[in-house]
């Protein structure tokens, strides 16, 4: 018997996680994730976690997890993810991610 993630509906081998994610974003844009996980303050790299926090967060994954596995507190990602939809130009990459992925 299969285990399955939010009970029917997907098998845990399909289960979204935050290194899919951030591979999947990396990708993306292509950045590899060292730059993603670096402690960089370039407005690039920055707009890219903040795509990162809020698929994260629309996908359910444990805020501990993501923060994790981009070397960061988990109140980042919740600040972070809150920060998409103010910003216009980083609502339109997370738009073109998720509309991809």
């Amino acid at each position: 018997m299969q285990n399955y993630y939010m009970s029917f509906i997907v098998p845990v081998s399909q289960k979204p996680n935050a290194a899919k994610i951030l591979e999947s974003i990396c990708k993306y844009f292509d950045v590899s994730p060292e730059e993603i996980k670096g402690k960089s303050r370039k407005r690039f790299y920055c707009d890219i976690r903040k795509v990162y926090a809020k698929t994260c967060l629309q996908k359910k994954i444990i805020q501990q997890k993501a923060a994790n596995e981009i070397n960061r507190y988990h109140s980042t990602i919740i600040y972070e993810a809150s920060k998409v939809d103010e910003i216009r130009e980083v609502k339109n990459m997370f738009d073109n991610f998720i509309n991809n992925y």
